[in-house]
């Protein structure tokens, strides 16, 4: 009778007069159980095809008992199938860390460069002028620095591009102010102060007149001061002839 060994194990060796024995314990594919002391029986595996001899069935505590005397094994068990391994990564060269090492520097530059490009706008009064010709400058020296098909190793130290040439702008002409109107324009333009706050400092000032308007000019002077000198000159505001 030929089976096909699912398991096999050692329940007990020992040794008598006719040399060492051992007591195999075999379950088949078929779930049936024999036991045997057949000499080299603790060779067989599973995996096996073994054709037993000689069986016996006993009944022991309303179970039956298989075993068998002889056996022959008529076919091995198939190899194991080999151990998936997983794929090796190369080590890292020093030209690999290298290149490694620039394109995290790279990426580092080109994120605090162009965070810092929209900084700017902090440090400039107004959003004209000035402020448009830096920002353009440093938006374009930045694109052209930072290329993405070949991101250079070390961006920062290549040295800036000429700063922008100043335009000059030819002066205007002096502002006479001679009536309210002006007289709330040139306010607002040299102190960047709104018409309610022009309002509560001038209320006690006669602005139809030209000496209510100096007397209003005056008190707003003391409690706001001239934002920045430039901006009296850019916008033809000479304090001292405003009233001429």
């Amino acid at each position: 009778m030929e089976i096909k060994v699912k398991s096999a194990k050692v329940l007990k060796r020992g040794e008598n007069d006719y040399g060492p024995w051992a007591l195999v314990k075999i379950v088949t594919d078929k779930e049936v159980e024999y036991t045997t002391l057949a000499k080299e029986a603790d060779g067989i595996t599973a995996g096996m095809s073994v054709v037993i001899d000689e069986l016996s069935i006993e009944e022991k505590d309303g179970k039956e008992k298989r075993g068998f005397k002889k056996f022959e094994i008529v076919g091995d068990a198939p190899a194991p199938a080999p151990a998936t391994q997983t794929p090796i990564k190369p080590d890292m060269t020093p030209d690999m860390w290298a290149e490694k090492d620039r394109l995290e520097r790279w990426s580092r530059e080109c994120n605090t460069c162009f965070m810092g490009i929209t900084e700017l706008r902090k440090f400039f009064a107004s959003p004209e002028g000035r402020y448009l010709e830096v920002y353009e400058a440093a938006l374009d020296w930045a694109m052209d620095h930072f290329q993405t098909d070949n991101p250079t190793p070390q961006p920062l130290r290549k040295p800036p591009p000429e700063a922008p040439q100043a335009t000059t702008r030819a002066p205007k002409s002096k502002v006479k102010v001679d009536t309210p109107e002006k007289f709330y324009d040139a306010c607002h333009r040299v102190f960047d102060i709104d018409g309610s706050q022009i309002d509560a400092e001038v209320q006690d000032y006669d602005l139809t007149t030209e000496e209510g308007r100096k007397q209003a000019w005056a008190a707003i002077d003391a409690v706001y001061g001239v934002k920045h000198e430039a901006v009296k000159q850019e916008a033809g505001l000479d304090q001292e002839k405003l009233f001429e």
